[in-house]
């Protein structure tokens, strides 16, 4: 119940109450309410009526355990669970203005320094002792001990009893201003606010981070059995994998998710993510891992889902994914009853490069390859594809721009990705009026993705370019840049282009449903109003009158922009000054406060 309980403060700000009652003769509770009530203050949190009221009714021993496993949970979501430390512990003041020099007297230490010798920065006799544990060779002249909390050269945290670590300087508090509350709100509905927190992750339109989705395991573990909850559309492919993988491995739903599988699995690469969370594995197939075995009822409902996709995109998708196919075809056996299933076994039998030889399945094959021209062709006693893809090139490659938009408008996500190379068939000095119609008929069946990247590109596709930089799916972010060669485009035609994209955006802001608080729809009570919009402005520039002058003297400004510690870390303010990080590169420090619904800080310059 504590992990349940966990993921919905974090979600819905609700807070269930389940503690042991008052006993007789047992004192009151009204001073460990109001420290509970401080303790929530001072992390920008306060209970709702309701709430209040039903701690106020635990005894102590309640009292003591609600407000300290809720304080718990709230300081992991908040990091105040962990310790700050600074690799300066006076940070941001004494973080040196050349940060590159600063590496180079790292390297150079590290490199060339020996036991028993002079200071290779200072020439300095007698002031070079290692530091524990890493034994690290550092002067005491060149690197302030009172400054440092970890080792100079390789910044690991030093040994405290360790000569080198001096007593720094005791830091000043400083006053700061509290941001507008969040309320917490008493959970009553334990199976609702599952459901709830559950469809709020099942909607998300971009793919979930990893503690996302074990939010989503944990909720479809503890949801209703009787499925009557699930959406109806799920937007993200990887989400709605990883939700009926789950419900699958789930004894107590398998039967009642099986009848949910012909709707909700779209694609082949659908059944393929599917087959990856039964295994263990991830719904995004970067690292697929060995498939486990499927019971035989499941394994032909799979099969029969694949069989009823169009033979031309069943056979598409399963090549996009051939080695984790191949391995799925050993738990499948789609060649069992491949007369049941026979355009599953023919995008096998493409697959694989199955001989077509006299054989009752060859000839099975064949005739089904017969049926499906569109798809396949037969070459030799061999199954090739004739794909979307291969038609899609072609056009491309021919200069034939009204067949490569033709085929293109049929999959909004591939023609945005495409749109620049479609621009380029022709020399347009302005875009045709049927690119533009078919742009308009598309756009709002195209993902967000695709749809802000390609606004991003064609912005500046009318100018000359210099590298390309591509950044490949994959866990770890490695990039890579080519001299960019293409063309500039006409002015004109990047605007008309642009103009679409920028109107579909729009649109989609305009309709999408306005964000609160969990707490604000939970209870109607009314907490005191947020600072006046002339207090907002005052600490607004209060604010970045300080992160300027840091910015000038080339400070970090990541840590004192927050204006709190990290036990305060829900009301941070806002910076959006330049500054000069340890790695010597600039930056932008960027951190968010929750402002009230409806109002925004004021705009100022340079934002």
């Amino acid at each position: 119940m504590s992990v349940l309980s966990s993921v919905l403060l974090r979600r819905l700000r609700t807070v269930y109450v389940d503690q042991a009652g008052p006993r007789p003769g047992d004192p009151a509770t009204t001073e460990g309410l109001t420290a509970l009530e401080a303790e929530l203050l001072d992390r920008g949190f306060a209970p709702a009526a309701p709430l209040r009221a039903a701690l106020a009714w635990l005894g102590p021993t309640g009292l003591a355990d609600a407000g300290g496993t809720l304080i718990r949970q709230l300081d992991a979501e908040l990091g105040a669970d962990r310790t700050h430390m600074p690799l300066f512990r006076s940070f941001p003041a004494s973080v040196p203005d050349d940060t590159l020099q600063l590496y180079v007297d790292r390297v150079f230490t590290l490199l060339l320094q020996w036991p028993a010798q002079p200071c290779v920065l200072c020439a300095t006799v007698g002031t070079v002792h290692p530091v524990s544990p890493c034994a690290h060779l550092v002067c005491r002249s060149c690197w302030d001990g009172g400054d440092y909390a970890g080792c100079p050269l390789c910044h690991r945290r030093i040994d405290p009893s360790d000569p080198f670590l001096k007593p720094a300087p005791p830091r000043v508090p400083r006053e700061l201003s509290f941001g507008p509350l969040k309320l917490l709100a008493l959970g009553t509905d334990l199976r609702g606010d599952t459901i709830t927190a559950l469809l709020r992750l099942l909607a998300r339109r971009t793919p979930l981070p990893p503690q996302d989705r074990d939010d989503v395991k944990l909720l479809l573990a503890h949801a209703p059995t009787v499925l009557d909850w699930f959406p109806g559309d799920v937007p993200v492919r990887e989400t709605k994998a990883l939700a009926l993988g789950m419900l699958l491995l789930d004894r107590r739903t398998r039967a009642a998710v099986r009848p949910l599988l012909a709707a909700h699995l779209t694609t082949a690469t659908d059944v393929l993510r599917l087959l990856q969370v039964w295994s263990g594995g991830e719904a995004d197939l970067i690292e697929p891992r060995p498939f486990r075995t499927l019971p035989r009822p499941l394994r032909r409902e799979l099969l029969a889902v694949l069989d009823g996709f169009e033979a031309s995109s069943l056979v598409e998708d399963v090549l996009r994914h051939p080695v984790a196919w191949k391995r799925a075809a050993q738990i499948l056996h789609p060649y069992e009853h491949h007369e049941r299933h026979p355009k599953a076994a023919l995008a096998f039998a493409v697959l694989r490069g199955t001989d077509t030889s006299v054989t009752p399945l060859g000839e099975a094959l064949l005739r089904t390859a017969a049926e499906h021209p569109e798809a396949v062709r037969v070459d030799g006693s061999r199954i090739k594809p004739d794909s979307w893809g291969a038609h899609t090139e072609q056009a491309l490659r021919e200069r034939d721009l009204p067949r490569a938009l033709g085929l293109l408008a049929g999959r909004p996500g591939e023609l945005l990705r495409r749109l620049d190379h479609l621009l380029r068939l022709d020399a347009l000095e302005e875009l045709p009026e049927g690119f533009a119609d078919t742009l308009r008929r598309v756009l709002p069946k195209a993902g967000p993705g695709p749809l802000l990247a390609g606004l991003g590109r064609l912005r500046v596709r009318h100018l000359p370019g210099e590298r390309r930089v591509f950044f490949p799916r994959g866990r770890v972010t490695r990039s890579f840049t080519l001299d960019d060669t293409r063309a500039p485009l006409a002015e004109a035609v990047t605007e008309a282009v642009c103009a679409l994209l920028e109107e579909e955006a729009v649109r989609r802001l305009s309709s999408a449903p306005r964000s609160t608080s969990p707490s604000s729809t939970r209870s109607s009570r009314a907490w005191p109003s947020p600072p006046s919009n002339a207090l907002r402005r005052r600490r607004w520039s209060r604010c970045r009158g300080a992160a300027a002058s840091r910015s000038r003297r080339g400070r970090s400004c990541v840590s004192s922009c927050t204006g709190r510690s990290p036990r305060r870390s829900g009301s941070t303010s806002i910076c959006r000054s330049r500054c000069t990080t340890r790695t010597g590169r600039t930056s932008g420090c960027a951190t968010t406060r929750t402002w009230s619904t409806g109002s925004a800080p004021p705009s100022t310059p340079g934002t």
